[in-house]
């Protein structure tokens, strides 16, 4: 009731302005005055309409009182009031041109993109669907390429994971800088759709929701501007300049003042261009890659550049494919992926289609319709997960899309991508018109006899849009062949625009396939009929043939494809071959084991991209190959390589997230051990590593750490490391062999005599469980204000550096073992703890994402504290500060008392500490000093336990809270955790610690 108001009000809002509109023009001439008095009553009576658009009430309110009292002062000013009423009336006029304007414009879009638009898919059916019934939001990740952007406003790390696109552009908002935004994804996956619901959403002024301002969409696709943009039809032979081409504010009036595309909008000439210039558009460029031919795709995004230049306060976003823009990227854009669906988004996208399917089908919404629908989408839901391969294909929304319409009209799913599109081509072409009983003169096999050599055609052209003539004089003999008459012929495409919607008509007399991908397909069904004359190595490297040859290979022999691939060796054509391995449905062995071969061997390239495909070939392979536990778990009998991990650290660590083993002294692995077992992660990572495998290849399954049965079951064929399970919510090693653990409890009894505790990995959950306290200074303060009044050596000024601040704390925690009593009664021990391992295990202040979590603190907040930590980290102490700590050191070492000689090992420590020249030499020093710190404190509880009598022990324990007791424990977790990455960073013990993955299918 509420939209059917808000609708009805619209319209009498706009019949309103009509109104206005007319009376203004006239009111120069006779009877205006009559004129204006009915204005006033229609102006009283629709106050009401009025209470969303203040601004229009107040501005209709100010012209009726100037037409009103005009005559009064006229009469006193005569000629003066001529001129004021004139000019006020004229921009009184312009102010109602541009707000009327902006409403047509904003109803437009509305009219335009508010139909679930898939391209040709909704006409299989008799029902239009709206968009915002449907729509699903995507997830959008930044790209792990570290070629990207230039200028970064995302490198606080604020938006770090998966996110909504809303959080980008409210990021944007807030940081009051020029956004440009490249969203990047594979066909299909959603991308023009996410522009559409972001015009919707700004054209119905719901930006409010996302906590963003005022923004009016601009939504231009590139396929459709090529020649204005680069003025080729004007002059061929005129070289292309920024400079001489038109501007976008330009382009954009010219595109909405066409008189048959927009007969009623008919936009103020200088209306967009006022817009760009005060940063009120979001500009929404489609299609990148649609520019078939590249050479003209660079000038575009060259074009694209130069706009966003010449409007800095402006929003971009656009949209591409990632092969066609690798070959023409933007030079200030942030390159952000469109992330696969997962399964919580095919079951809300699948319920909410059928949901919106029967609604429309019964004329109503009941409980009997929403049932029907549930039932319907459990069907599916449930078929899909019965064929594991076809429920891969659900992260693409506009495959599940075609899912969904097969399986509500056929009734049966097919089992791969590519017979996917067969099934959607034949229904759209006959099949689904033969089920509601109406007959064709063709079948749907004879339309693809000249649907097929078109889309050839226009793949070979580079182009996505052909004129009928063009048209029609490629179809003309597949059509006679069919035994077509010549009037039947020239009907051919308006036919199959009204029975099937796979070839559309966007202006008069220009056609295009509904969605590239159809054009890709039926492209790769002509090129299967015709392969022995194909030249194939001119194929191979080019972006805009990727996906064709990828489809071809997956209906055929692959075999001349990928020997092309190998001739042509470009990273573009062994991107393709290693396609072909995945989906070609044969392929001569001997080619198959050349690329993998030849594929592998760049696992350590000299170029990321090398390395990266080399490592997805490899994690292909991987999962290929999974040892089958039952029907819906298998396992990986293999520990993961470095150079799968490595993918995985690239791509998180652009999200601002760390992984790496806390040995590795850099951000990637040593040369040599790209197909090694990577080992020293911590089972946290591990796990970390099993979700972003699912968020990236899941589709219906999902990836996970074994359990120790599963592992104990299933030992890895190499035995030599430990594999991390995971046990309800512990994490666990789970060896092969008792002897490897027996073997490796002796060589750790070599390093030191402290008890062995290898569950070290626990420690910094457990210290952060206890407290969200790490200030190192509210630590010392604590720690000073114990019984005992601090020694000679102790510092007596409150430190003025943070590390004479650990100095100070040091000395007393240092005092053993009478100071191990105090130490445990410390309110707040694992504070100190939580900080001191946080500082270990990371160089780059990770303790300021753990005080985000506890005080929530803003990104600015965040940032000003980490420069000051990093300033004070890393900035040498003073001069006088570094002698008072050389003579403390002096002082140390004079002496013979063993409690003293200790202080002298944490000065000396400390003094590494600021004598490092670098952040990983800080990092280094601070954990020896951190391992001495360790070991003191927990021989001070082991000495304390000894000299107390068992009773006095036990009421020590009574005493203290859990909290201050647990101390010891972790004491000697972080002693092992130190002197363990220690050993492994100067190469005297290895890492045992591997990960295998388990996939698992689930019900959606």
């Amino acid at each position: 009731m509420v939209t059917l108001l808000k609708k009805t009000l619209f319209i009498l809002l706009l019949g309103c302005n009509f109104y206005i509109n007319t009376v203004f023009a006239t009111a120069t001439t006779d009877g205006w005055e009559e004129k204006a008095s009915g204005l006033v009553e229609t102006i009283q009576k629709t106050l009401e309409w009025f209470v969303d658009k203040p601004f229009y009430a107040l501005l209709t309110l100010f012209l009726v009182l100037m037409v009103l009292i005009r005559k009064k002062l006229e009469e006193r000013f005569s000629g003066l009031f001529d001129k004021a009423f004139d000019s006020l009336f004229g921009l009184s006029t312009k102010l109602f041109a541009h707000f009327s304007f902006e409403m047509r414009y904003c109803r437009d879009i509305l009219y335009k993109h508010r139909v679930f638009n898939v391209r040709g898919l909704r006409v299989m059916g008799t029902f239009t669907l709206e968009l915002d019934k449907v729509f699903v939001e995507l997830r959008i990740a930044p790209s792990s390429n570290p070629n990207q952007a230039n200028v970064n406003p995302l490198s606080d790390k604020a938006l770090a994971g998966n996110r909504s696109i809303w959080d980008f552009l409210q990021h944007g908002d807030k940081q009051r800088n020029r956004l440009v935004l490249a969203v990047l994804g594979s066909p299909g996956c959603g991308k023009t759709t996410l522009l559409q619901h972001i015009a919707l959403v700004l054209a119905h002024h719901r930006q409010h929701r996302y906590r963003l301002s005022r923004k009016i969409p601009l939504f231009l696709a590139f396929r459709n501007h090529v020649e204005d943009i680069l003025q080729e039809a004007i002059d061929p032979a005129k070289p292309f300049s920024v400079d001489t081409s038109p501007t976008l504010a330009e382009l954009a009036y010219k595109h909405f003042s066409h008189p048959k595309k927009y007969p009623e909008l008919k936009p103020p000439e200088d209306w967009f261009a006022r817009q760009l210039q005060m940063g009120l558009c979001l500009v929404l460029f489609d299609g990148l890659d649609e520019v078939g031919d590249v050479t003209q795709r660079i000038k575009i995004a060259q074009w694209v550049d130069a706009q966003i230049d010449s409007y800095p306060r402006c929003h971009f976003i656009i949209t591409a494919r990632p092969h066609g823009y690798r070959s023409a990227p933007l030079q200030q854009a942030n390159i952000l992926e469109v992330q696969p669906f997962n399964m919580e988004q095919v079951r809300a996208f699948v319920h909410a289609w059928y949901l919106a399917n029967e609604v429309i089908s019964f004329g109503k919404e009941d409980m009997g319709v929403k049932q029907k629908a549930r039932q319907e989408a459990e069907d599916l839901l449930t078929r899909l997960h019965k064929i594991p391969a076809l429920s891969a294909l659900t992260v693409n929304p506009l495959l599940l899309t075609m899912i969904a319409m097969v399986h509500r009209y056929r009734g049966q799913l097919p089992g791969r991508r590519v017979e996917l599109y067969a099934e959607i081509c034949d229904v759209f072409l006959g099949h689904w018109r033969q089920s509601i009983g109406i007959h064709d003169n063709l079948t749907a096999a004879q339309k693809r006899v000249a649907l097929q050599p078109l889309a050839a055609y226009m793949m070979n052209k580079n182009i996505r849009d052909i004129s009928s003539q063009d048209a029609l004089e490629v179809i003309n003999k597949p059509l006679k062949r069919v035994g077509l008459t010549d009037e039947a012929m020239g009907n051919f495409l308006r036919d199959i625009q009204e029975s099937s919607g796979l070839v559309l008509e966007k202006e008069l007399n220009s056609w295009h396939f509904a969605h590239l991908t159809f054009q890709e397909y039926l492209a790769s069904a002509y090129l299967l009929e015709r392969k022995d004359s194909i030249k194939w190595e001119g194929l191979v490297y080019r972006s805009w043939w990727q996906e064709t040859l990828r489809l071809y290979a997956a209906q055929g022999d692959a075999t001349p494809v990928v020997k092309a691939c190998l001739e042509n060796s470009s990273l573009a054509a062994m991107t393709l071959a290693a396609h072909c391995l995945e989906e070609a449905r044969e392929l001569e062995e001997e080619l198959r084991n050349a690329v993998v071969e030849k594929v592998l061997s760049n696992l350590e390239a000299d170029t990321i991209e090398q390395r990266e495909l080399a490592a997805e070939v490899r994690m292909s392979q991987r999962l290929n190959t999974l040892q089958r536990i039952d029907d819906d778990i298998e396992i990986d009998l293999q520990f993961i390589s470095y150079a799968e991990y490595q993918l995985f650290l690239d791509d998180t660590r652009s999200q601002g997230k760390f992984h790496q083993p806390d040995h590795w002294q850099q951000l990637s692995f040593i040369r040599g051990q790209a197909q090694q077992s990577i080992t020293g992660m911590q089972g946290k990572d591990a796990e970390a590593f099993c979700l972003w495998l699912t968020n990236k290849r899941g589709g219906g399954v999902a990836y996970r750490l074994p359990t120790p049965t599963e592992a104990r079951s299933h030992p890895a064929l190499n035995t030599g490391l430990a594999t991390w399970c995971k046990y309800n919510s512990e994490y666990r090693l789970q060896w092969d062999s008792e002897t490897n653990e027996q073997a490796l409890l002796q060589r750790l009894q070599r390093l030191s005599a402290l008890p062995i505790d290898l569950t070290f990995g626990r420690i910094r959950e457990e210290c952060f469980a206890l407290s969200h306290d790490i200030d190192l200074s509210r630590a010392r303060s604590k720690a000073s204000t114990t019984s005992r009044e601090p020694r000679h050596y102790s510092l007596s000024e409150p430190a003025e550096h943070p590390v004479l601040s650990a100095l100070a704390l040091a000395l007393e925690y240092a005092e053993l073992p009478s100071s191990a009593l105090e130490l445990a009664r410390l309110p707040k021990l694992a504070s100190v703890l939580e900080f001191i391992f946080d500082k270990v295990r990371h160089s780059n202040s990770p303790e300021i994402l753990i005080q985000a979590r506890s005080q929530r603190l803003d990104s600015k907040e965040i940032h000003d504290k980490h420069t000051q930590l990093e300033h004070e980290f890393y900035n040498p102490l003073p001069a006088n500060l570094l002698g008072q700590a050389k003579q403390l050191l002096l002082a140390m070492q004079a002496v013979t008392d063993p409690e003293q000689q200790r202080v002298g090992v944490l000065i000396a420590d400390l003094l590494h500490c600021v004598a490092a020249k670098n952040p990983l030499a800080v990092r280094q020093a601070w954990r020896q000093y951190c391992l001495h710190l360790a070991e003191y404190t927990w021989r001070g509880y082991d000495l304390l336990e000894n000299k107390l009598a068992p009773k006095g022990w036990q009421r020590f324990f009574k005493k203290n809270k859990p909290e201050q007791l647990f101390g010891r424990e972790i004491v000697l977790r972080l002693y092992w955790y130190l002197r363990i990455v220690l050993a492994r960073e100067a190469g005297e013990l290895p890492a045992w610690e591997g990960v295998r993955i388990v996939r698992e299918r689930r019900a959606f």
